[in-house]
């Protein structure tokens, strides 16, 4: 076997002896790029605050209620849709509430107790003029239910 020739050193330069001692290993510190983090996380707040009014918006356009004298016909939904009619006749007490807020904006809840099977509990949000909608489905339950049970008795 054939032995390497030796390394030739400059004059007047000395010979590494030994292994290479490390004075630094590893990544920058996160301070030198303090402000970029910064405007990062700035950034980032702004484009969730973006995303959720986005959900929000898509959220609201993709809720829809028809009410009628007879029924309550609601969609919701964003990618997948469902549709539910509530019989006004199965309706059995309205409730209506209102916040300081919602007051302020002049909407309210209205929530809706039934003897429906699949849900129990609907609460309409945000409809203009609540309280005389919260009048007018009332009423057309209670009309409902009268003619129900006056169309069973006949």
């Amino acid at each position: 076997m054939a032995t390497p020739p030796p390394t030739e050193v400059a004059a007047g330069a000395q010979a590494p002896v030994g292994p290479a001692t490390v004075i630094f290993e590893g990544s920058p510190s996160w301070k030198a790029s303090f402000w970029s983090y910064v405007f990062a996380v700035i950034l980032s707040l702004v484009l969730i605050g973006l995303v959720w009014l986005l959900v929000l918006h898509l959220k609201r356009k993709n809720t829809r209620y028809k009410i009628t004298d007879r029924s309550i016909d609601y969609e919701i939904g964003i990618f997948t849709r469902r549709i539910e009619t509530l019989p006004l006749w199965r309706v059995r007490d309205i409730s209506f509430q209102q916040g300081v807020m919602e007051r302020m904006m002049g909407v309210a809840r209205i929530r809706i107790l039934t003897t429906d099977t699949t849900d129990h509990e609907l609460t309409l949000r945000g409809l203009p003029g609540s309280r005389e909608l919260f009048d007018k489905v009332k009423e057309a339950a209670e009309v409902s239910r009268q003619q129900r049970v006056m169309g069973v008795v006949e």
